[in-house]
């Protein structure tokens, strides 16, 4: 698993502090890495 740094680009900080957010975002990059 590559690691991705977001660099607060793509997500706010607020959003990223969010802890059920990290869900949202996690399940995100589950979907992309399995559609490559």
């Amino acid at each position: 698993i590559e690691h991705i740094c977001w660099d607060g680009c793509m997500f706010p900080n607020a959003v990223l502090e969010d802890g059920s957010t990290w869900n949202t975002i996690l399940d995100a990059m589950i979907k992309v890495r399995d559609a490559q």
